[in-house]
């Protein structure tokens, strides 16, 4: 990245701010989604009166079906926005208990994404109820001392102490969303890799179809989750798969013929890269299926170490693409790390991608399209002070996608480049490199024989039949001497 200066020519940019040395983004407005009976409609109103502060400050967005417009399918736009509700408010009422749709099927779910950790409820109790044995009961109530709000001897006394209670959960999250302070994305795994519940509601969310049936033959299994049990009906899908085969393409390969794959273990390392300067560009980022349809709007995040003198420093880009399923993204040497410098042991890489579905992002997105952004990390012409903080702008800003809902990370991608001879591991050399993104089943049998690569078309494809493309998301990097001064 050619630096101006730190990132405040745009608006999105000035959103990005250091301090104290940790990464501080723009705060979007979270999500608050009431789940009410008809009955008590007058209440929610009143509620919403006190809670229209944080929506004037731009805390908080409400949402309830009151907001429903005439001619829209009423249950599926209510369903999309209990998925994707920051904050879930009970409004506990006998009448709230007494109706099946509240009870089962919206608290059931608000419940659900509560225990996967993606939603935090709160329960209101709006009037006396016995809710001692209900799902919500260890949840902290409010009002405070779970004091129903018709029995305060002012109702705008408890609906204001319900305000500041929902004040202090919005404060949190968004210290969570913003203040980020981690070296890697270890802490967030990969759809494949997530826990049963939280792994299940994801696809749900970018609008998965098979997801109802997931989950009704979920509720009739017995079988521990795992992508490989037949109750998993994603079992085929790309995006569930959490290995990777390296594959790497000579940098000296003719023409527009197929290219020969090779093992990434099975070439010679180049032992004259030792303590040279490469660039790292992305060339292919093929999408055979990630969760959801259509376009997909895509996150990849890049990790190098980069040797300098006798210490290693961590560095971070982040660039954004579209890309149709069943597609290419409308990318070729796209510069990533240009002027890295190899150390005697070699290169460690890291690549996570994250599908964002949340259309509140798209600002930070376009803000890596932007002209500061676009041309890589620039290592050799770049004052030095200034790699920390843009390197933590890229970790921040992936870290922070990753806490918003519709979002979902599903390729982590980690790879050691040295100069050994060990057939286990992959080697350093000028070319492309190719990261595949299969079922773990198949790392031990995995066969790059069986394939080839168009250098024109950027198709992996079966070497006896050129119509039979490579069924698997991948991504093709390239490595090559850095030539500048």
């Amino acid at each position: 990245m050619h630096v101006r200066s730190l990132p405040g020519d745009t608006e999105a940019e000035k959103s990005l701010i250091l301090a104290r040395g940790r990464l501080f983004l723009m705060v979007f407005p979270l999500e608050v989604f009431c789940c009410y009976a008809r009955e008590d409609q007058d209440m929610l109103r009143h509620l919403k009166k006190h809670l229209a502060p944080l929506v004037r400050e731009g805390q908080i967005t409400i949402w309830s079906d009151i907001n429903l417009n005439a001619g829209v399918e009423w249950e599926k736009e209510l369903h999309q926005h209990l998925e994707s509700a920051d904050i879930i408010l009970l409004l506990i009422s006998p009448d709230f208990m007494d109706s099946d749709y509240c009870y089962s099927i919206e608290m059931g779910r608000a419940i659900t994404r509560h225990k996967a950790g993606s939603a935090q409820v709160i329960p209101v109790l709006l009037r006396p109820t016995f809710w001692r044995n209900a799902p919500f009961a260890k949840l902290q109530m409010v009002p405070r001392d779970a004091k129903p709000v018709a029995s305060w001897l002012d109702r705008d006394d408890a609906f204001h102490d319900v305000t500041v209670q929902v004040d202090q959960v919005v404060s949190k999250l968004q210290t969570q969303q913003t203040q980020l302070d981690v070296p890697w994305l270890d802490d967030v795994p990969v759809i494949g890799d997530l826990p049963p519940e939280t792994a299940a509601t994801r696809p749900r969310q970018v609008g998965e179809d098979e997801v109802e049936a997931l989950e009704a033959a979920r509720k009739t299994s017995s079988h521990i989750f795992s992508p490989g049990k037949q109750w998993w009906k994603f079992p085929d899908r790309p995006w569930v798969h959490t290995a990777h085969a390296f594959g790497y393409l000579s940098s000296t390969s003719p023409g527009n013929m197929p290219m020969v794959i090779r093992s990434a273990g099975n070439i010679p390392g180049d032992p004259t890269l030792k303590n040279a300067r490469v660039t790292i560009a992305l060339d292919r980022l093929r999408i055979a299926s990630y969760p959801g349809k259509g376009i997909h709007h895509i996150l990849v995040h890049f990790y190098a170490q980069n040797q300098i003198s006798e210490k290693t420093e961590d560095l971070h880009f982040s660039a954004a693409y579209r890309v149709r399923e069943e597609e290419h993204a409308a990318l070729r040497g796209y510069p990533v790390f240009v002027g890295l410098q190899v150390g005697n042991e070699g290169i460690r890489l890291g690549v996570r991608t994250i599908n964002v579905k949340n259309d509140q992002d798209e600002a930070l997105l376009t803000l890596l399209g932007s002209n500061g952004f676009k041309n890589g990390l620039h290592l050799t012409t770049m004052v030095q002070p200034a790699l920390v903080p843009l390197s933590e702008i890229a970790l921040g800003l992936a870290k922070m996608l990753l806490t918003h809902h519709n979002n979902i990370s599903v390729q982590d991608i980690n790879l050691d480049l040295d100069f050994s001879t060990l057939l286990t591991r992959p080697h350093l050399a000028e070319g492309s490199y190719l990261a595949i993104q299969i079922p773990q089943s198949l790392i031990s049998v995995w066969d790059w024989e069986k394939w080839v690569y168009h250098p024109v078309s950027g198709l992996v494809v079966k070497r006896d039949d050129h119509q039979q493309t490579l069924p698997y998301n991948y991504l093709v990097f390239s490595i090559c001497r850095y030539e500048g001064s």
